[in-house]
């Protein structure tokens, strides 16, 4: 059996005996090379900006374009072997490798660019900043509600552990042989559920546009939704089958049920889905919500953020909370607001 030893790190645990444990700085260099003051503007650059980059799948995207036209946080360089890790936004747990396709692009100074010593592995060090245990030490040391971040002085002096540099060689190219299977494993499981989600929008705009009787006979419609519908349906304006309410909440936190609303779930208490954001302090001033009530999210309502609730509660002053008329029935209009058509023209 392998002789273990306490790391003396939290987090971390027990370790291989011959393995050490170093702050990030004393293994790695960050934010070393930057574009110079006098960068000319007509240059291209390749940039790489914080929503392009995700934990999942690294760099998903790169925009060309001239200096003079970029962002004033395009500043750094990046180089093969290099990894880059948020530092701000940090939950959205932003970080990935660059390689020789992305090497000398230019990155936000939202990112960490952090740079191996010669006798650290770069692809170990990239896999040992992309542990759970890393990313959630760096959101602990974030500072911030709305928009929680990390200095780059404080992210360096957080702990990894490190073995030997050939043992480091072996484990990164185990992780790169594993981590590739498992890439393939997803990206056909994705496929499939994007299939799926697609056969769900189209029976649901198929059921709302058309109801589920097949034999129905169908008139023409006056509206883009939908040529034609059944010919006993009637067309009616939102206005006739909701009223506005803005019924302002009195009770403090622990007497109410906190409701979120999820673009691709709807309305749930906060915390029973995964935690997103961050949870409100007080509820004092927010909207009352009913049962039934349709729930919608002004900004982005465009992208499918509606939805009925199921619950009482209260919900955030940003939304627009929407109480039925008399023989209205929410359920259905939860599905016709969420289809695609519906929301894209809200």
């Amino acid at each position: 059996m392998r002789e273990m030893k306490d790391s003396g790190v939290k987090w971390v645990g027990e370790i291989p005996s011959s393995w050490k444990v170093y702050k990030v700085k004393q293994i790695a260099d960050s934010n070393n090379d930057v574009l110079p003051e006098n960068y000319e503007e007509e240059q291209e650059i390749d940039y790489i900006e914080i929503g392009s980059v995700t934990y999942e799948h690294g760099v998903r995207t790169t925009e060309k374009m001239k200096f003079g036209n970029a962002p004033s946080r395009a500043r750094r360089i990046v180089h093969n072997g290099d990894t880059i890790i948020s530092t701000v936004r940090t939950y959205l747990k932003a970080i990935a490798y660059i390689n020789d396709s992305l090497a000398d692009k230019i990155v936000s100074t939202g990112f960490s660019v952090v740079t191996p010593h010669k006798d650290v592995v770069a692809k170990f060090l990239y896999y040992a900043l992309s542990t759970h245990s890393f990313i959630s030490n760096v959101e602990a040391h974030s500072v911030g509600i709305s928009y929680p971040a990390i200095n780059n002085t404080n992210l360096m002096d957080l702990k990894i552990v490190l073995p030997m540099q050939r043992e480091q060689i072996q484990i990164a190219s185990y992780l790169d042989a594993k981590c590739s299977k498992i890439d393939e494993i997803i990206e056909k499981q994705q496929a499939i559920i994007e299939k799926l989600k697609e056969y769900k929008f189209s029976i649901i705009t198929e059921a709302v546009t058309k109801g589920i009787n097949p034999d129905v006979e169908l008139k023409d419609s006056t509206i883009d939704m939908c040529e034609q519908i059944p010919v006993h349906w009637s067309i009616s304006q939102n206005r006739y089958l909701f009223s506005l309410r803005d019924e302002k909440n009195y009770k403090p936190l622990e007497e109410v049920r906190l409701l979120s609303l999820y673009t691709d779930l709807g309305v749930f208490p906060h915390g029973e889905q995964e935690e997103r954001g961050n949870k409100a302090v007080k509820a004092e001033g927010y909207k009352v919500v009913y049962e039934n009530d349709i729930v919608v999210n002004i900004i982005l309502a465009w992208m499918g953020a509606i939805g009925r609730s199921a619950y009482d509660g209260v919900t955030s002053p940003a939304y627009d909370i929407y109480k039925p008329n008399e023989n209205v029935c929410s359920r259905y209009y939860h599905y016709l607001y969420r289809t695609k058509w519906s929301y894209v023209k809200i």
